[in-house]
Order: C-alpha cells, then sequence, then structure tokens
C-alpha cells in the first residue's frame, strides 16, 4: 500500500490523523464500507469484469468480515484507512489474487466520498423525522389556544392583540420553510460518487446506475470530478440547520422573557428549570438558555465547515474530504438535543390565560383599533385618526389611566386639539374597539389573528405536514429495499 514511500508513518501522524480517524471510521462507517464493496462486487460480476467464481470467492469473504464486525479489524495505521483495511482483512480470508481484485474500477476517493454520502444520509433522515416531530407538536400544542388573547409585541413593546395559537403559528410557518429548505438538499445529496474513481473515472467497463441502485441512491453523479471534490452539500445541510436553529433561538427567546416574573405569561415547570444555591426563590428556565446558545454552536460548525473548505483545489483533498465534514456529527447532535428540550420544556409549560388577557386589556395594544373606528364610524382619514389617538394614549399615560377609562369626551376634546376637527362618537364604540377579545375576533382576514383564520393556517400546516410525512417515509422505505436487495444478492452469489 505504501510502497511508494520510503518511511512507515510518523508517530505523530499516527497519534493526530491515522489512528483518531480509523477508529471513528470503524465505529460509525464500517457498514456503508461493506455495503459498497457489496454493490461494487456484483456490478463487477454483472458487467463481466470479474467471473462468478471469483465473485462468489469474494461475496463469502466480506460476509465473514461484515459478521466478525469491526472490532475484529486490524486497524493499521501503515494501511492509512478503514477501507484499506477491511481490504486486507478480504484477502486475508480469500488470498491477495482473489480478494485484491475487489478494488477493480474504484477508488479510495469515491469510495470515501461514497461512504460520506450514506453516512450524511443517514443522519439526514433521522433529522428530518426529527424536525418533523418538533412541527407535529407544536401543531398540537397551539391548538387548544385559538382564542386565547394574549399580547402581540413589535420592538420589544406591547402593539396588537393576537392569540396564543397564532403566535405559534407564526413559528410554525417558519418551521414549515426550515424543513422545505432540508428536505430540497436531498436531491443533491442523494447522488452516487461511485464510479468515479481517483477523478477521471476508469477505463473498465463499470456501470455506475447498477451500484447506485444497490446503495439507495437517485443517481449516480454526472461528472466523476465533481463526484470526488463536491462536498457542498455538508454546506447545505449546515447552512440550513444554523437557520433552522436561529428561528428555535427566536422562540426560545420570547418564552425566556415571557417566563420572568415582569411578564408573567408562562409558567417554565420546575421538571426543566434550575435553581440558585444562593436565592431560594429563583426557577432558572435553562432549558431555553441551552437551546439559544446550541444555535450559535451549529453556526460555529456551518462557519468551520465553510472554512476548511474556502480556497480547496477542486479535486480530492483531505481538507476538504474529511476536514470539512469534521462538525457535522456535533452539529447533528445539538439539534436532536435542541428539538428533544424544546419539546420536553412546551409539554410542561403553563400558559397564564389570566394574566395574558389582563395585559392585553391594560397596556394600550388594542388603541390601533379605536383609530380604524375613528375612521369607519367618523369619516377621519387614518392619518388623522392616528394622530388623535396618539395624543390620546400619551394624555393616559401622563394622568396614569388606563385603556377602560378612556370615554368619548376625551376622544372629542383630543380629536378637536389635535386636528381640529368635531367629531361624535359613542362609548359603547370605544368600549368594543378597545376590548381585545372582539378585537382579534374582527381580524378575520387571509393570515390574520382570528380564530377562524388560525384554524384555517393551522390546517393548511397539518396538510402540509402529512405531505412531508409521507415524503420522508417514502425516502426512508428506498434505502430498506435498497439495502434488502443488495444483502439479498450478495447472499445469492455466495450458493
Amino acid at each position: 500500500m505504501r510502497e511508494r514511500l520510503k518511511n512507515p508513518p510518523a508517530p505523530e501522524f499516527v497519534k493526530y490523523i491515522l489512528k483518531p480517524l480509523l477508529e471513528k471510521d470503524a465505529k460509525q462507517s464500517f457498514k456503508y464500507f461493506n455495503n459498497i464493496n457489496k454493490a461494487h462486487l456484483l456490478m463487477l460480476l454483472k458487467q463481466g469484469i470479474l467471473d462468478k467464481n471469483t465473485v462468489s470467492k469474494i461475496a463469502k469473504a466480506l460476509l465473514e468480515v461484515d459478521k466478525r464486525g469491526p472490532q475484529n479489524i486490524d486497524l493499521d495505521p501503515a494501511r492509512e484507512d478503514l477501507s484499506s483495511c477491511i481490504e486486507a482483512a478480504i484477502m486475508e480470508i480469500c488470498t491477495q489474487e482473489i480478494g485484491g481484485r475487489l478494488h477493480t474500477g474504484r477508488s479510495r476517493n469515491d469510495l470515501g466520498g461514497t461512504v460520506t454520502r450514506m453516512f450524511m444520509r443517514d443522519k439526514y433522515l433521522k433529522t428530518c423525522k426529527q424536525i418533523l416531530e418538533l412541527r407535529e407538536f407544536i401543531l398540537n400544542f397551539a391548538a387548544p389556544y385559538t382564542e386565547t388573547v394574549c399580547t402581540g409585541y413589535t420592538c420589544g413593546q406591547a402593539a396588537e392583540p393576537i392569540t396564543v395559537a397564532y403566535y405559534f403559528a407564526a413559528h410554525l410557518s417558519a418551521l414549515e420553510r426550515d424543513y422545505e429548505r432540508f428536505s430540497a438538499i436531498y436531491k443533491r445529496l442523494n447522488q452516487c460518487p461511485l464510479g468515479s474513481c481517483a477523478m477521471a473515472s476508469t477505463t473498465f467497463p463499470i456501470n455506475r446506475a447498477i451500484t447506485a441502485h444497490y446503495l439507495g441512491f437517485d443517481t449516480a453523479t454526472i461528472n466523476s470530478l465533481d463526484g470526488i471534490a463536491a462536498r457542498d452539500y455538508i454546506l447545505e445541510i449546515l447552512g440550513t440547520l444554523s437557520i433552522f436553529m436561529n428561528n428555535l433561538s427566536r422562540l426560545c427567546q420570547d418564552l425566556y422573557v415571557w417566563s420572568s416574573v415582569e411578564f408573567g405569561l408562562v409558567d417554565i415547570d420546575s421538571s426543566v428549570s434550575m435553581c440558585s444555591s444562593i436565592m431560594p426563590q429563583k426557577k432558572n428556565p435553562v432549558t431555553l438558555e441551552h437551546i439559544k446558545a446550541k444555535a450559535a454552536h451549529v453556526e460555529g460548525d456551518f462557519v468551520s465547515a465553510l472554512g476548511a473548505l474556502k480556497s480547496t483545489i477542486y479535486t480530492q483533498v483531505r481538507d476538504a474530504s474529511i476536514e470539512a465534514a469534521h462538525s457535522m456529527n456535533d452539529a447533528l447532535d445539538e439539534v436532536e438535543a435542541s428539538i428533544k428540550l424544546l419539546i420536553a420544556t412546551l409539554d410542561t409549560m403553563v400558559i397564564n390565560k389570566e394574566r395574558m388577557l389582563h395585559e392585553a386589556k391594560t397596556n394600550f395594544c388594542t388603541v390601533s383599533e379605536l383609530a380604524n373606528t375613528l375612521v369607519r364610524d367618523c369619516g377621519l382619514s387614518f392619518r388623522h385618526a392616528h394622530s388623535t389617538v396618539a395624543g390620546l394614549v400619551a394624555y393616559m399615560l401622563d394622568n396614569e389611566l388606563k385603556p377602560n377609562d378612556i370615554n368619548r369626551a376625551m376622544v372629542k376634546k383630543l380629536a378637536y386639539e389635535i386636528i381640529g376637527k368635531d367629531i361624535s362618537i359613542t362609548d359603547e364604540h370605544i368600549r368594543h374597539a378597545l376590548d381585545p377579545i372582539p378585537n382579534v375576533f374582527a381580524r378575520d382576514v387571509e393570515g390574520g389573528p382570528a380564530p377562524i383564520q388560525v384554524i384555517k393556517q393551522l390546517t393548511m400546516m397539518r396538510k402540509k405536514l402529512e405531505e412531508d410525512k409521507r415524503e420522508l417515509t417514502n425516502r426512508v422505505n428506498m434505502q430498506k429495499r435498497a439495502e434488502e436487495e443488495l444483502n439479498k444478492d450478495t447472499q445469492e452469489i455466495c450458493r
């Protein structure tokens, strides 16, 4: 294997590069290497590159190596990587004369690239399932709160009345887009580079469609140089997960603020909180803190991969093929932890309905509708109505008055002082405009917070969720069928 090189691997090279990678690959990629070996062997037989007798002997050796497991593979750093260590185990069983023929028409470059895509694909599909589970949980969580009125905020200030379900529907919209971005990666990830060989394909009459089919890929990569050079799918996965985690962090920040004593809109359960070693009154919502920080970790993993790939030559280089994927496991683990922690937090979180309604009644979030009422009932332009109500709010705050203290005399007086118009409005219309419950129900337009509109939104989101679940099921089943066919055909050629 290293006949071209005069010296054995340096101890430092072994300690920091070869040995850690061998051990890591043996743990997480042994199955993928063996499946690739099986698929490649079956293709060599079907293409007439190897004869049936040779293929049968190699297949038996492959199954024996499979049976022994990675723990019985000699991870010799002098062989440099796991594929060569597995090849040595195969040749030990069926001789180098026979087993050495398995590597016909391929290279470690396309072999490694295929392993990476298969490993990423399994992790990717698992993450897809987790994101769908989160969407489904939040859908079910939001559904009972279509009439639970609360305050909507802009720029951190009370803005307009909404409902709890409407608020979570907004986050569900973001999560739906997150999943659309993530799902779209699959067609680019699920392309098979096997057969690209070192970088310029091969002179053997291989059939890449056969190996792609056996390994559950939709197609083979179009260009062999691209097949061994491309790692942009790593950036796509990490980039879309960074956006997803960023969206989770924004939800967590809202809940974090809402759980404070000053807001008191939600209560985070003790089971996902921590106490203080010195302040006995504390119940700290730490799961939300961790999720927000984990978003930064995933973003860091994305930047790390981007930096590793930046300015690499477009071919097989280890900073692209090995180092660029270095943080992928960490990122996926952080995403899984964040999803599980958020579900656990929401599952035990209490919505303080009375406090929410009280705040909506007293924080002036309903006065936009008072301005609308002045437009409808008094014939004012919206700009005049806005000026009048803005002056009214300032007057109320200066005099420490609440929205329920507003009456027609105040409105009439201030309208005349501010815009010079004499208007007529009833106390009944003022009270109706300032009541957050009818206020929300009146926002019955597409995309609005009226319960009937939110129910429509949630229904559409549930329909899309079911479509996404079916698509994921089809993708997972395709992998299962491919592996079953691969193992069946490998067993058959051993007979």
